[in-house]
């Protein structure tokens, strides 16, 4: 099947896919991390395999395949990334404030 190729070659050593062979077929482990033991094993076990392959075969987007084989290439992990933007912060309006002040100074 035509599909992008692979940038790296996955490696997974024998202690951590016997680790991940677990996860991929946990019913107790949040769905994402059993899908992303799939794309590893099956990176692993299938190089020839197409990204495109590997993805249908998970159910996944294919950019995925790709985000959580880059992961594992540059640092071993599949674990989440704290989101990149920054929280938003609560904001009042002065009226609203000197309002809610007055309200707790009655109580």
């Amino acid at each position: 099947m035509p599909g992008p190729q692979h940038k790296y070659c996955i490696y997974i050593p024998p202690e951590k896919r016997k680790v991940l062979k677990h996860l991929r077929v946990s019913y107790t482990k949040p769905y994402a991390e059993v899908v992303r033991a799939r794309i590893l094993l099956l990176s692993h076990e299938h190089p020839e395999w197409s990204i495109r392959q590997i993805a249908d075969e998970v159910g996944c987007r294919p950019s995925t395949v790709k985000k959580f084989r880059n992961r594992w290439v540059n640092e071993g992990s599949l674990k989440n990334h704290p989101p990149t933007r920054s929280p938003k912060k609560a904001s009042f309006c002065r009226e609203g404030s000197d309002h809610l002040v007055g309200l707790f100074e009655t109580v």
